[in-house]
């Protein structure tokens, strides 16, 4: 396959690993910018259903997942509640790294975090552009019940 069959992603994006054995560590893994890029990193992730410690993120290039990161300091994260399967965690990713939250959100979607240290969470993170996110349209783009989200800030004072 050359570069001209490849489907090129509305942005580029990086994939992160969390580490939480002594100390929180992230380190930025590969940045990709087509779907063909995705899967082939996304595959060689473990399954976040298997996942007993640390994490991962996916956030839009340039971003950092933390919330010190000046894009996501005055943002928005919503946290999805019932554990998630395989299938649906795939479908959301595939929303958002095709661009469909976005448009929906105003270009305001920054990544995805998904922690695994005590109780699988994952939580999609919004800047700072972000007033306040509609629970129920987010809901039914990402095929979720608007009460299994938990919308708040991402850096709690």
């Amino acid at each position: 396959m050359t570069a001209n069959d490849e489907h090129p992603l509305p942005s580029s994006w990086e994939f992160w690993v969390i580490r939480t054995n002594y100390e929180y560590e992230i380190e930025r893994i590969v940045s990709f910018s087509t779907i063909e890029e995705f899967w082939k990193n996304y595959l060689q992730l473990p399954d976040i259903t298997k996942m007993k410690t640390g994490g991962f993120a996916l956030f839009k290039k340039g971003i950092k997942p933390a919330w010190e990161d000046p894009v996501n300091q005055f943002g928005s994260k919503a946290r999805i509640l019932p554990q998630l399967n395989t299938e649906q965690f795939e479908y959301i990713l595939r929303a958002m790294i095709g661009g469909t939250i976005d448009q929906k959100t105003a270009g305001t979607l920054n990544g995805l975090y998904v922690n695994a240290t005590k109780k699988m969470t994952v939580e999609l993170w919004f800047g700072s552009k972000v007033a306040g996110i509609d629970q129920q349209v987010l809901a039914q783009m990402i095929q979720m019940n608007s009460q299994d989200l938990v919308i708040s800030p991402i850096r709690s004072k």
